[in-house]
């Protein structure tokens, strides 16, 4: 009896915490879950709407450009700036995919408050981060909080730090419920 309750309090967590209902009892959306996750070649939002016609263009068609699924781009601008063309972070980050002036100028973006080249900018950086870990999308999304340099100094894991965490938790989950098969199903604990 104990067993079957630690178990229904970590699917409850798993559900209060990620917004996602798990798909086993072995808390299946935890962060371990989420280092398996792959990107799906996906080419289109798939009804879903940032509630902008031209950001819902620019995500699909840099997506596609770059071979980046569109709504993985959708879930991390989402979380970025709520679809905010002028968001700004504490930090000094900018625009929808929230680059950095720096980062900004490294991948083209002459005008970091235009959405077309800043959800471009982010998108050909996620690419570079898919490429860089090997498609594992959990590390992509650490490097694109944290940097690239982070993933590494831990070893090619998620890193330690709780922002990071919860920002790879908070996207790949979104990103596996708008993609159920960006985790793959014969994987799991």
């Amino acid at each position: 009896m104990k067993i079957w309750k630690r178990t229904s309090l970590l699917c409850l967590l798993a559900v209060s915490l990620l917004g996602v209902t798990p798909f086993t009892s072995s808390f299946a959306h935890s962060l371990s879950a989420l280092t398996r996750m792959q990107m799906v070649s996906g080419t289109s939002l798939n009804g879903r709407t940032t509630g902008n016609y031209k950001i819902d263009s620019y995500l699909v068609s840099s997506g596609r450009r770059h071979r980046v699924d569109p709504l993985l781009m959708y879930a991390l601008v989402q979380h970025e700036s709520g679809f905010r063309t002028l968001a700004r972070s504490h930090k000094g980050a900018r625009g929808l995919a929230q680059l950095m002036p720096a980062t900004a100028r490294t991948l083209g973006v002459k005008n970091i408050h235009d959405p077309k080249q800043n959800i471009e900018g982010g998108t050909k950086l996620m690419r570079r981060l898919l490429t860089t870990f090997k498609g594992n999308v959990a590390l992509a999304l650490a490097g694109y909080n944290a940097g690239p340099g982070a993933v590494r100094k831990y070893g090619k894991q998620v890193p330690p730090y709780r922002e990071t965490q919860n920002y790879v938790r908070s996207i790949g989950s979104q990103y596996v419920k708008l993609r159920p098969g960006a985790l793959p199903r014969g994987r799991r604990r």
